[in-house]
């Protein structure tokens, strides 16, 4: 199923193989867009469960060769302050299932530090991505930023009644609400900066998160989850649902 609502494209599938692909699909013709115009593409990633099943499918399918990974810059959305040997690492996640198994240059990724003082990693990832990536509209300009979405409404470690959807930086140290765990997360002006936004979310135990933030697409100012808010200001965004995540979306 393939929905616009003028606010996102809304794609239903009826596997999480179905999504990867589609994914893999996407990731290999923006890097031959690339190869084309000989310039490099900027993708952020996220953690969870959908981003492994990516990665998985991206070693062991012919992708793993067909992709001109040298063509391609990777960065974070989000780190909890852990070193990159933990298990709550994104980055260590995404190195251990894809990055150190594929042919592209070290300096084409770049990690958040979760291992550093998180004031001191927020001035330098921020640095780093301004002085690395395309800037547009003051920001640095993803071409594509892969999100999810918590049970709550938060994508990347930006959280409700903690956003600051206006802010002048670019990345922002942060508290998990329950945990207190220290992160570091890209801010919403960043993320809507972004050519392509594509949040993946899957299971029964979003969808009633899902119905709330799709309804409230046509007038996001009025609402405070995060994945609602924040969407490409001048580019497309998506929504890549399973049937569970979707369940409720009838009842719009």
């Amino acid at each position: 199923m393939l929905e616009d609502n003028s606010a996102a494209t809304i794609r239903i599938f009826d596997s999480v193989e179905e999504i990867v692909e589609s994914l893999a699909l996407s990731l290999k013709s923006l890097a031959d867009e690339c190869v084309k115009e000989n310039r490099n593409a900027h993708i952020s990633l996220s953690g969870g469960s959908t981003p492994k099943y990516f990665f998985k499918f991206l070693l062991e399918s012919p992708y793993k060769f067909s992709i001109q990974w040298d063509y391609l810059h990777f960065w974070w959305g989000d780190e909890r302050s852990v070193a990159p040997e933990h298990v709550d690492s994104n980055y260590g996640e995404a190195s251990r299932l894809l990055l150190r198994h594929i042919d592209i240059p070290p300096e084409n990724i770049h990690r958040i530090q979760g291992e550093t003082l998180v004031e001191k990693e927020v001035l330098r990832f921020s640095d780093e991505m301004t002085k690395l990536m395309p800037v547009e509209n003051g920001r640095p300009q993803f071409d594509w930023v892969i999100l999810g979405m918590g049970n709550d409404g938060h994508t990347a470690s930006l959280f409700p009644a903690q956003t600051d959807y206006e802010t002048d930086l670019d990345a922002v140290a942060v508290f998990h609400p329950e945990t207190q765990q220290p992160r570091i997360s890209i801010t919403a002006p960043v993320i809507s900066n972004a050519k392509r936004v594509s949040y993946l979310v899957l299971g029964k135990s979003k969808q009633e998160m899902v119905k709330r933030c799709l309804a409230m697409l046509s007038d996001v100012d009025t609402c405070d989850y995060p994945a609602a808010r924040i969407h490409a200001r001048a580019g497309e965004t998506q929504w890549y649902l399973d049937h569970d995540a979707a369940a409720l979306l009838t009842e719009l």
